[in-house]
Protein backbone atom coordinates (compact mmCIF):
# COMPACT_ATOMS: atom_id res chain seq x y z
CA UNK A 1 0.00 0.00 0.00
CA UNK A 2 1.33 3.43 -0.92
CA UNK A 3 2.40 5.76 1.88
CA UNK A 4 1.69 8.84 -0.25
CA UNK A 5 -0.95 11.23 1.05
CA UNK A 6 -3.98 11.03 -1.28
CA UNK A 7 -4.85 14.09 -3.28
CA UNK A 8 -8.17 15.83 -2.62
CA UNK A 9 -9.43 14.68 -6.03
CA UNK A 10 -8.58 11.03 -5.33
CA UNK A 11 -11.23 8.63 -4.09
CA UNK A 12 -11.84 9.29 -0.40
CA UNK A 13 -12.15 6.70 2.32
CA UNK A 14 -15.76 5.50 2.47
CA UNK A 15 -16.66 7.07 -0.88
CA UNK A 16 -18.52 4.60 -3.06
CA UNK A 17 -17.30 3.79 -6.55
CA UNK A 18 -20.53 5.09 -8.07
CA UNK A 19 -20.36 8.51 -6.44
CA UNK A 20 -16.61 8.81 -7.07
CA UNK A 21 -17.21 8.23 -10.78
CA UNK A 22 -19.85 10.95 -10.70
CA UNK A 23 -17.42 13.28 -8.93
CA UNK A 24 -14.80 12.60 -11.63
CA UNK A 25 -17.36 13.52 -14.30
CA UNK A 26 -18.13 16.72 -12.35
CA UNK A 27 -14.43 17.51 -11.93
CA UNK A 28 -13.72 17.14 -15.65
CA UNK A 29 -16.41 19.69 -16.55
CA UNK A 30 -13.86 22.42 -15.80
CA UNK A 31 -14.02 25.66 -13.78
CA UNK A 32 -17.56 26.48 -15.00
CA UNK A 33 -18.90 23.16 -13.73
CA UNK A 34 -22.17 22.59 -11.87
CA UNK A 35 -23.80 19.57 -10.28
CA UNK A 36 -26.91 20.06 -12.42
CA UNK A 37 -24.85 19.96 -15.64
CA UNK A 38 -23.21 16.75 -14.44
CA UNK A 39 -26.67 15.26 -13.82
CA UNK A 40 -27.82 16.30 -17.31
CA UNK A 41 -24.82 14.67 -18.97
CA UNK A 42 -25.41 11.39 -17.16
CA UNK A 43 -29.11 11.45 -18.06
CA UNK A 44 -28.30 12.24 -21.69
CA UNK A 45 -26.13 9.11 -21.98
CA UNK A 46 -29.15 7.05 -20.96
CA UNK A 47 -31.50 8.79 -23.38
CA UNK A 48 -33.55 10.46 -20.66
CA UNK A 49 -35.17 13.88 -20.93
CA UNK A 50 -33.20 16.97 -19.98
CA UNK A 51 -33.05 17.38 -16.22
CA UNK A 52 -34.51 20.65 -14.93
CA UNK A 53 -33.34 20.46 -11.30
CA UNK A 54 -30.65 18.83 -9.20
CA UNK A 55 -31.87 15.65 -7.46
CA UNK A 56 -31.60 15.68 -3.67
CA UNK A 57 -29.29 12.65 -3.63
CA UNK A 58 -26.80 14.49 -5.85
CA UNK A 59 -26.92 17.63 -3.73
CA UNK A 60 -26.36 15.64 -0.53
CA UNK A 61 -23.51 13.61 -2.01
CA UNK A 62 -21.77 16.65 -3.53
CA UNK A 63 -21.88 18.42 -0.17
CA UNK A 64 -20.91 15.39 1.88
CA UNK A 65 -17.91 14.62 -0.31
CA UNK A 66 -16.97 18.28 -0.86
CA UNK A 67 -17.06 18.14 -4.64
CA UNK A 68 -16.57 21.88 -5.09
CA UNK A 69 -13.46 22.07 -2.88
CA UNK A 70 -11.91 18.95 -4.37
CA UNK A 71 -12.59 20.04 -7.95
CA UNK A 72 -11.03 23.46 -7.31
CA UNK A 73 -7.95 21.71 -5.90
CA UNK A 74 -7.81 19.76 -9.16
CA UNK A 75 -8.04 22.99 -11.16
CA UNK A 76 -5.06 24.43 -9.27
CA UNK A 77 -3.12 21.22 -9.83
CA UNK A 78 -3.75 21.39 -13.60
CA UNK A 79 -2.53 24.99 -13.72
CA UNK A 80 0.57 24.14 -11.68
CA UNK A 81 1.35 21.20 -13.95
CA UNK A 82 0.99 23.41 -17.03
CA UNK A 83 3.23 26.08 -15.49
CA UNK A 84 5.82 23.45 -14.59
CA UNK A 85 5.80 22.12 -18.16
CA UNK A 86 6.34 25.62 -19.53
CA UNK A 87 9.15 26.18 -17.03
CA UNK A 88 10.86 22.93 -18.10
CA UNK A 89 10.55 23.82 -21.77
CA UNK A 90 11.92 27.35 -21.46
CA UNK A 91 14.44 26.92 -18.64
CA UNK A 92 17.21 26.01 -21.07
CA UNK A 93 16.20 28.61 -23.66
CA UNK A 94 15.88 31.81 -21.63
CA UNK A 95 19.09 33.83 -21.45
CA UNK A 96 20.59 34.18 -18.01
CA UNK A 97 22.57 37.17 -16.78
CA UNK A 98 25.91 35.63 -17.79
CA UNK A 99 24.78 34.94 -21.37
CA UNK A 100 23.23 38.39 -21.74
CA UNK A 101 26.44 40.06 -20.57
CA UNK A 102 28.42 37.77 -22.86
CA UNK A 103 26.34 38.78 -25.88
CA UNK A 104 26.66 42.46 -24.96
CA UNK A 105 30.43 41.95 -24.68
CA UNK A 106 30.45 40.45 -28.18
CA UNK A 107 28.58 43.48 -29.50
CA UNK A 108 31.01 45.77 -27.69
CA UNK A 109 33.90 44.16 -29.58
CA UNK A 110 32.17 44.30 -32.96
CA UNK A 111 34.62 44.79 -35.81
CA UNK A 112 33.43 45.22 -39.37
CA UNK A 113 36.66 43.66 -40.60
CA UNK A 114 35.62 40.18 -39.50
CA UNK A 115 32.94 40.18 -42.21
CA UNK A 116 35.28 41.05 -45.08
CA UNK A 117 38.05 39.29 -46.93
CA UNK A 118 40.62 40.51 -49.45
CA UNK A 119 40.66 39.03 -52.96
CA UNK A 120 43.11 39.57 -55.82
CA UNK A 121 42.51 39.25 -59.55
CA UNK A 122 43.88 40.19 -62.95
CA UNK A 123 41.82 42.58 -65.06
CA UNK A 124 42.18 44.99 -67.94
CA UNK A 125 39.69 47.43 -66.44
CA UNK A 126 40.27 48.07 -62.73
CA UNK A 127 37.34 49.43 -60.75
CA UNK A 128 37.68 52.62 -58.68
CA UNK A 129 37.29 50.52 -55.52
CA UNK A 130 40.22 48.24 -56.44
CA UNK A 131 43.83 48.79 -55.46
CA UNK A 132 46.34 48.23 -58.28
CA UNK A 133 49.24 46.07 -57.10
CA UNK A 134 51.03 45.65 -60.42
CA UNK A 135 50.66 45.53 -64.15
CA UNK A 136 51.72 43.28 -67.02
CA UNK A 137 52.13 43.89 -70.73
CA UNK A 138 51.13 41.22 -73.21
CA UNK A 139 50.96 41.18 -77.04
CA UNK A 140 47.78 41.10 -79.05
CA UNK A 141 47.49 37.66 -80.67
CA UNK A 142 45.72 39.00 -83.75
CA UNK A 143 47.42 42.37 -84.24
CA UNK A 144 51.23 42.17 -84.34
CA UNK A 145 52.99 45.07 -82.63
CA UNK A 146 50.02 45.88 -80.41
CA UNK A 147 50.33 45.46 -76.67
CA UNK A 148 47.71 45.37 -73.98
CA UNK A 149 47.99 45.95 -70.25
CA UNK A 150 46.38 43.95 -67.50
CA UNK A 151 46.47 44.83 -63.86
CA UNK A 152 46.74 42.85 -60.67
CA UNK A 153 44.22 44.38 -58.31
CA UNK A 154 42.83 43.63 -54.89
CA UNK A 155 39.71 44.72 -53.02
CA UNK A 156 37.73 43.93 -49.90
CA UNK A 157 34.50 41.96 -50.36
CA UNK A 158 31.95 40.52 -47.95
CA UNK A 159 32.93 37.12 -46.62
CA UNK A 160 29.80 35.04 -47.11
CA UNK A 161 31.19 32.27 -44.89
CA UNK A 162 30.90 34.71 -41.97
CA UNK A 163 27.15 34.76 -42.47
CA UNK A 164 27.01 30.99 -41.96
CA UNK A 165 29.04 31.16 -38.74
CA UNK A 166 26.52 31.38 -35.84
CA UNK A 167 29.06 33.13 -33.61
CA UNK A 168 29.68 35.94 -36.09
CA UNK A 169 26.26 36.13 -37.73
CA UNK A 170 24.48 37.00 -34.46
CA UNK A 171 26.51 40.22 -34.35
CA UNK A 172 24.71 41.44 -37.47
CA UNK A 173 21.77 43.76 -36.89
CA UNK A 174 20.69 44.21 -40.50
CA UNK A 175 21.50 42.65 -43.88
CA UNK A 176 20.58 44.21 -47.22
CA UNK A 177 20.86 43.03 -50.82
CA UNK A 178 20.26 45.93 -53.18
CA UNK A 179 20.44 45.68 -57.01
CA UNK A 180 22.00 49.13 -57.00
CA UNK A 181 24.39 48.99 -54.05
CA UNK A 182 24.93 45.25 -53.70
CA UNK A 183 25.25 43.45 -50.37
CA UNK A 184 25.45 45.41 -47.14
CA UNK A 185 25.48 44.74 -43.42
CA UNK A 186 24.87 46.76 -40.27
CA UNK A 187 26.30 45.53 -36.98
CA UNK A 188 24.87 46.01 -33.52
CA UNK A 189 26.03 49.30 -31.98
CA UNK A 190 29.32 48.56 -30.19
CA UNK A 191 29.42 51.94 -28.42
CA UNK A 192 25.91 51.45 -26.99
CA UNK A 193 26.85 47.95 -25.85
CA UNK A 194 29.93 49.27 -24.06
CA UNK A 195 27.88 51.96 -22.30
CA UNK A 196 25.33 49.38 -21.12
CA UNK A 197 28.09 47.12 -19.84
CA UNK A 198 29.74 50.04 -18.08
CA UNK A 199 26.48 50.91 -16.34
CA UNK A 200 25.98 47.29 -15.30
CA UNK A 201 29.44 47.20 -13.75
CA UNK A 202 28.81 50.63 -12.17
CA UNK A 203 31.72 52.22 -14.00
CA UNK A 204 29.70 55.44 -14.34
CA UNK A 205 28.17 57.37 -11.47
CA UNK A 206 24.53 58.40 -11.57
CA UNK A 207 25.55 62.05 -11.36
CA UNK A 208 27.79 61.68 -14.41
CA UNK A 209 25.02 59.94 -16.34
CA UNK A 210 22.55 62.73 -15.53
CA UNK A 211 25.09 65.40 -16.39
CA UNK A 212 25.86 63.71 -19.68
CA UNK A 213 22.16 63.55 -20.56
CA UNK A 214 21.75 67.25 -19.75
CA UNK A 215 24.69 68.19 -21.95
CA UNK A 216 23.24 66.17 -24.81
CA UNK A 217 19.76 67.55 -24.33
CA UNK A 218 20.53 71.28 -24.01
CA UNK A 219 22.94 73.63 -25.82
CA UNK A 220 25.87 74.96 -23.86
CA UNK A 221 25.29 78.52 -22.47
CA UNK A 222 26.95 81.10 -20.22
CA UNK A 223 25.28 83.72 -17.98
CA UNK A 224 25.10 87.32 -19.22
CA UNK A 225 27.24 88.47 -16.27
CA UNK A 226 30.16 86.55 -17.74
CA UNK A 227 29.62 87.58 -21.35
CA UNK A 228 29.05 91.33 -20.75
CA UNK A 229 29.38 92.31 -17.06
CA UNK A 230 29.33 96.09 -17.55
CA UNK A 231 26.31 96.01 -19.81
CA UNK A 232 24.27 93.84 -17.49
CA UNK A 233 25.00 96.18 -14.55
CA UNK A 234 23.76 99.14 -16.59
CA UNK A 235 20.69 97.20 -17.69
CA UNK A 236 19.78 96.30 -14.11
CA UNK A 237 20.29 99.90 -12.96
CA UNK A 238 17.88 101.19 -15.64
CA UNK A 239 15.32 98.49 -14.74
CA UNK A 240 15.43 99.52 -11.08
CA UNK A 241 14.91 103.26 -12.02
CA UNK A 242 18.27 104.27 -10.55
CA UNK A 243 19.37 105.96 -13.79
CA UNK A 244 17.68 106.92 -17.03
CA UNK A 245 20.58 106.57 -19.49
CA UNK A 246 24.15 105.27 -19.82
CA UNK A 247 26.98 105.72 -22.29
CA UNK A 248 28.88 102.48 -22.91
CA UNK A 249 32.28 102.43 -24.60
CA UNK A 250 34.02 99.58 -26.37
CA UNK A 251 32.80 96.05 -26.79
CA UNK A 252 32.59 93.66 -29.72
CA UNK A 253 29.61 92.62 -31.79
Amino acid sequence: MSDETPHPWDRQEGESSRWYQRFCAYRLLGPGRSVLECVRQEKATKGNERQQFTPGSWSRASEAWQWKTRAEAWDRHVVEQADAAIEREWRGKIMGETEILGRMSEYGRNDMGQFFKVIERWTEAPLPSEEILGEQKYPDLLLPGIEHTRYLVRKAVLDMEAFLDPVRSRKIRKFTDSPKNGLGIELHDSAAAQVNLGRHHKLFSVANDVAAERVDAHPFSLPADVLAPSFIKSYRAVKSDKYTEFLEYGGRG
